[in-house]
């Protein structure tokens, strides 16, 4: 007798009998964490304990799958928190009076609220990923600590006051969002302060002293950002940085001669557009008012910079710009009277410059993540069949061979022997 033909039949009848147990299951999954997700980083544990109190989390949607559906992606977080992390869903739309930012228009919205700050995710747009998620959460807790800074001494316009032609509205729209804002004489530092991640330069009306051009040059070179907007008239104040910065503040004010086509009440008033390209860029209104604006251009030949136009004319001229490298932003506007508070509130000047301001306060301490593409760990049907396969089948036949092979040499011994 041929030794190989009993193995052959056993093993055609272990593959229909496994074939049939296959079938006969009706879900075949597995899940190696044993809790149906995937195990967080080591840097995502870490930012998860680094909170000395609860984040608290607010999902809010009114569409049940995808609120069921976030619920489970955030359950590995909640149970890796050691309750740093205080999570409750809705099934609604958030209500104005919790999103402290009134700019941000969904339905379906995660709020994460940690002493006093809030910081958002548009669950119906992005996947709530252990990158996005760990970086919301790590750019919340830097708020502490990192400051939106005006300056004064140089004839800024006054982040305090009421008047018109003042810049007090857009100072108590980011006080309301929850920012650390605050406001210092440029003239009576030796250096400004490290957790500076943001200097607003709003109109500065004379030329500045020496003393504070070295300061905002060190600042510069240190990889800091700057807002700068352009005193109408004063271009020079700037200009002093372009051996440092690849952008120009042109003497000229741009000028729109069908302002009358737009109702507007001169032809030094102009309208501009948002750059659609760009990360401040909303689905909201982007038209804005500018007041008597520069003219803005870049310097080319700055090999380590980028250079994006933010907002450019119905004139094609440039009147804000921004020039980056890494995660340093210097934005000019070409004129501070576009978010004074006479003017502020037209248009979409105030979305705009909150998105340029937030845009570029949170984007300046990197979340450095590793490379972590973890997905769960679920194997599809047919993988899960085969797994089972060698583990229910092929392994014990390779197991108990030697035994059949035994077996089936004394029978063929005791055979002889009879015969």
């Amino acid at each position: 007798m041929d030794i190989k033909k009993p193995l052959i039949y056993i093993s055609i009848l272990s593959t229909i009998l496994s074939i049939c147990l296959y079938y006969d299951r009706y879900a075949l999954y597995f899940d190696a964490t044993q809790n149906k997700t995937h195990v967080l980083s080591s840097k995502a544990l870490s930012v998860l304990k680094d909170f000395d109190s609860p984040v608290l989390i607010d999902v809010y949607t009114p569409d049940i799958k995808l609120l069921n559906q976030v619920k489970d992606e955030l359950s590995i977080y909640e149970h890796s928190s050691n309750n740093s992390l205080i999570i409750s869903y809705n099934n609604n739309a958030p209500s104005i009076d919790i999103v402290k930012n009134p700019y941000l228009q969904s339905a379906h919205l995660l709020v994460a609220s940690y002493n006093g700050h809030q910081q958002y995710l548009n669950i119906q747009k992005h996947i709530i990923s252990e990158s996005n998620f760990i970086k919301m959460l790590e750019t919340l807790r830097l708020q502490n600590n990192n400051w939106i800074v005006f300056t004064s001494g140089n004839g800024e316009r006054n982040p305090f006051s009421n008047d018109d032609k003042e810049v007090g509205l857009l100072m108590s729209q980011l006080q309301q969002q929850g920012l650390n804002v605050a406001n210092f004489n440029l003239t009576d530092l030796s250096s400004i302060p490290t957790n500076t991640n943001l200097l607003v330069i709003a109109g500065a009306s004379i030329e500045l002293p020496d003393h504070s051009k070295n300061i905002l040059r060190t600042f510069v070179q240190n990889k800091g950002s700057i807002l700068w907007l352009v005193q109408p008239g004063k271009s020079e104040t700037f200009n002093f940085l372009n051996d440092i910065i690849p952008i120009r503040v042109d003497d000229t004010i741009s000028v729109d001669k069908e302002y009358q086509k737009y109702g507007l009440p001169s032809p030094g008033v102009v309208l501009g557009h948002t750059n659609e390209q760009h990360s401040t860029y909303t689905f909201a209104s982007s038209l804005n008012l500018f007041p008597w604006a520069h003219k803005l251009s870049s310097i080319q030949n700055y090999d380590d910079w980028n250079i994006s136009n933010i907002i450019q004319g119905n004139n094609s001229d440039i009147l804000a710009i921004e020039a980056s490298r890494g995660k340093q932003h210097i934005v000019v506007l070409g004129s501070v009277d576009f978010i004074n508070n006479g003017v502020i509130e037209n248009y979409s000047n105030l979305n705009t410059i909150m998105n340029i301001i937030r845009w570029q306060h949170m984007s300046q301490k990197p979340i450095i993540l590793p490379s972590n593409n973890h997905t769960n760990f679920v194997i599809s049907d047919l993988h899960a069949f085969m797994i089972e396969y060698v583990f229910r089948i092929i392994i014990p036949i390779i197991l108990l061979s030697p035994v059949i092979f035994r077996g089936i040499k004394h029978i063929r011994r005791r055979r002889r022997v009879c015969q």
